[in-house]
């Protein structure tokens, strides 16, 4: 605790005595930054040849020193901007508008006088001089990150070394998120996180979240949003927040494209098309995403039994291929039936199939003597199908930010696998085993949602909402034994089992917002009533397991202004963690017969009690966003490894009575030379568990930090170099520690034909050093295991963009819906 005060001391000081040094003291004669945001600058943009306004026209005010971007805006329906929050001082303007050439005006001074600071620039004629609109090249481009205190949104088309890869790919190379081995995605060190596609629960994102994520070809995705402690209108799931992944969607007018083809190495393929065509009352958008990737993996634990008279020692070694081919087919519309209305209506299609073949081989003895020595073959295939269907109606009102939304959502998957084994003994001349496994899983999802806006003042509001989400799963297990004698298959009763899970979650929500001078206060509470219900349907005798329970999530966000782009806010939220079915599933599975795995049905949702203070500073060419987070966690949810026999070790699940975290995180994100722009995250963490309610000593204290660097370098025009290094340190966990992992990826992006076509190159884990390793210490057993998956890949991708590329009609960005604040981010 003491070390964490110290370093969160240490971090803000720092920053407090740089902000000290740029201190605001009015007057030309100071230094630029010590001058105070007092000015404002005004003009009309119009088109040279007709004197017509130009809406959209995009404004950057540079600093005449050394041309940095102070502000900027875009012009409205009349032509006009303003920007405020400028310096005293001297300014270059500079105006842009698709069609027309760039228009400069040097030396505009901006002086303080009678108490006020502002300038007219009347009207500002631009021309489109001998343009061809065919030929223009868009060269704006949009920064890596959109820094709010509240959230974080990171564009993937600015990620070189995630080209060609997979959505669970690009979210190793986002702050703050971890994906391990078997890609399970944490944040801010815990793997309780929602993910969401598009805003929305999904069957994409159910239990088998990873490996739909993982067929998601990174050319479909948009931006990631990292959401750490989300208000009371978000949906309370996820102890450390959402993570929200954006497909791709048209903004462009007139038709338009982009075609991109990628390949790796070891036998791995991708490619996507995506089209737009968009108009005044429609907006017509279709992506299409294909993957095929092989994948090799091997593993080894080594086990020390220490229950019986003489100790056991097991060692087990396995490998395995795994192949997975997947299409994913994005396609929708919006009507924009007035001004203010909108209806849009959209599809998500995803198809996959693949097959996996592993072999493991366990060696046993008792003592220095051999007992058991065996491989176990294992040949699965697998196929999966889901589709995503979503409708809404926005309404905006006369009175500004007032807007009612409407959403409906169903999603729908299903998927079928087969598993055979083969067992053969290497030792005592015993029959080979053979056995196969069918599974077959249906999920189902739908949501209904309402939000309002209500402005009550110009300075407060009121939001209300509701949200019902319906969600059936069904699971089906069935088992087959080979029997010697009669040489055929019989069905293993003892191992089938069939099960059912409903859950109905309906929830009420409202929020508060007033701001007062420099200050705002955001409060929110959410009420909730969930029924759930986990039927076993093998046996009519079965027990079924209801939990329902009544929820209060409030929230409350206090922020303060601090002038010259700082920003403080305190939040407290609080989350909920429900189990997942595999949590629940009662029957054991017996896929490795000496490490068995069974749910329990009696397990219990977790609350967490989330306190935050963050702390957000632009600092020249620099953004600093720091936060310090506490979670208390009650009737916490952990996996326990239990000793069965001699040799067979079954792991399980349940409530322990609590556990505390806390932490300080610091994202930088700038540019720190001309052509060098940096990205820098840092968290440190502490997390305690106490299990003393299930077991004696059952406790952990577990103190781990990481970090992530990812820096991109403009070589030449159109040419940019980019590496990512990613960090985390060894951690204990209860009954064991897991060992520290390192890793580096490179990526090359090459723009040229005008920035119509790019060809990249990226490398993942160049040094081929990424894997995961625990050591695991209980009173009856000692286990090492460590895994690793084929990670060094390099991949080549091209992509050429096609069309229209017309932003004269653009709408304005309107930003995200469910909540915002903060300024964009300096960097790439």
């Amino acid at each position: 605790m003491k070390y964490t005060f110290l370093l969160s001391i240490l971090l803000f000081s720092s920053i407090q005595i740089l902000a000290q040094l740029t201190g605001q003291k009015p007057g030309l004669k100071t230094p630029f930054n010590q001058r105070p945001e007092i000015c404002q600058l005004t003009g009309t943009v119009i088109d040279e040849s007709n004197d017509k306004s130009l809406e959209f026209a995009t404004v950057a005010v540079l600093y005449a020193g050394n041309d940095s971007l102070m502000n900027g805006g875009l012009s409205d329906k009349k032509g006009k901007f303003a920007i405020d929050k400028l310096r005293p001082g001297r300014y270059k303007i500079k105006i842009d508008f698709i069609g027309y050439e760039s228009k400069i005006i040097d030396n505009v001074m901006l002086k303080p006088k009678q108490g006020e600071c502002a300038i007219d620039l009347g009207k500002i004629p631009v021309s489109t001089g001998n343009l061809n609109l065919n030929e223009i090249e868009v060269t704006a481009e949009r920064n890596f990150l959109q820094n709010n205190l509240d959230r974080k949104s990171y564009r993937i088309e600015k990620l070189a070394t995630a080209d060609g890869s997979s959505a669970t790919e690009i979210l190793k190379n986002i702050p703050s998120v971890e994906v391990d081995i078997d890609d399970n995605i944490s944040l801010r060190g815990n793997q309780n996180v929602t993910v969401l596609i598009d805003g929305k629960p999904s069957s994409l994102t159910g239990a088998g979240r990873s490996a739909i994520l993982d067929q998601i070809p990174a050319n479909s995705i948009e931006s990631i949003e990292v959401i750490t402690n989300p208000s009371a209108k978000f949906d309370p799931d996820g102890m450390s927040g959402i993570i929200n992944v954006v497909l791709k969607k048209n903004a462009l007018q007139g038709l338009n494209g982009s075609v991109t083809v990628g390949a790796g190495t070891g036998n791995k393929y991708n490619g996507s098309l995506n089209l737009g065509y968009r108009t005044k009352k429609i907006n017509l958008y279709t992506n299409y995403g294909y993957n095929y990737r092989e994948r090799w993996g091997k593993g080894n634990s080594d086990n020390e039994l220490t229950n019986d008279p003489e100790n056991i020692f097991q060692n087990q070694n396995s490998n395995s291929t795994r192949r997975k081919e997947s299409h994913l087919i994005k396609g929708g519309a919006d009507f924009y039936l007035s001004q203010k209305s909108i209806f849009g209506l959209s599809a998500t299609v995803n198809t996959s199939e693949g097959d996996d073949d592993g072999n493991e081989r366990t060696v046993e003895k008792i003592g220095t003597e051999l007992s058991r020595d065996f491989n176990r073959i294992e040949a699965e295939i697998e196929e999966d199908q889901s589709i995503d269907i979503n409708a809404f109606f926005e309404q905006k009102f006369k009175k500004k930010k007032q807007e009612l939304i409407i959403s409906a959502n169903h999603s729908r998957s299903k998927g079928d696998e087969k598993n055979e084994y083969t067992q053969i003994y290497n030792v005592f001349d015993t029959q080979t085993l053979f056995e196969n496994f069918y599974t077959n899983t249906k999920n189902q999802v739908s949501t209904i949602q309402t939000d309002y806006t209500h402005p009550i003042t110009e300075t407060s509001g009121l939001e209300l909402g509701y949200k019902s989400i319906f969600r059936t799963i069904e699971n089906d297990f069935q088992a087959e034994l080979f029997d010697h004698e009669q040489q055929k298959f019989n069905p293993n009763t003892l191992l089938n089992n069939r099960y059912e899970y409903n859950e109905g979650i309906h929830a009420v929500y409202g929020l508060y917002t007033h701001s007062i001078g420099k200050y705002s206060i955001k409060a929110g509470l959410r009420a909730e009533q969930a029924l759930t219900e986990f039927q076993p349907k093998d046996n009519p005798s079965d027990s079924i397991y209801t939990n329902n329970y009544f929820s209060i999530f409030p929230s409350v966000f206090l922020t303060r202004d601090l002038g010259d782009r700082k920003k403080i806010q305190l939040s407290y939220t609080k989350r909920i963690n429900r189990p997942r079915t595999r949590q629940l599933n009662p029957f054991i599975n017996y896929s490795d017969p000496t490490s068995l795995r069974k749910g329990n049905p009696r397990l219990n949702p977790e609350y967490i009690d989330a306190v935050e203070l963050g702390y957000e500073q632009k600092i020249k060419a620099f953004n600093i966003s720091t936060s310090i987070y506490y979670r208390y966690v009650d009737n916490m949810m952990r996996r326990v490894i239990n000793q069965i026999n001699a040799t067979t070790t079954e792991l399980t699940f349940n409530n322990f009575d609590n556990s505390q975290s806390y932490g300080i995180e610091t994202v930088i994100n700038g540019q720190l030379f001309d052509k060098w722009r940096n990205n820098f995250s840092f968290n440190l963490f502490r997390t305690i568990t106490n299990g003393e309610n299930l077991e004696e000593n059952l406790n952990a204290d577990a103190l781990g930090w990481n970090l992530k660097y990812i820096g991109n370098i403009a070589l030449w025009q159109g040419a940019d170099f980019q590496v990512m290094v990613f960090y985390n340190s060894p951690r204990d966990i209860p009954n064991g520690r897991i060992k520290q992992f390192v890793w580096s990826d490179l990526g090359f992006k090459q723009k040229f034909w005008k920035n119509k076509a790019s060809l990249s190159l990226s490398i993942q884990d160049i040094f081929d050093t990424r894997q995961f390793s625990i050591d695991v210490i209980r009173p009856t057993i000692i286990k090492s295991f460590t895994r690793k998956r084929e990670s060094r890949i390099a991949n080549l991708t091209f992509t050429y963009r096609f069309g229209k590329q017309d932003f004269s009609k653009r709408k304005k960005n309107r930003g995200n819906r469910q909540g915002g604040g903060g300024f964009e981010d300096a960097g790439f």
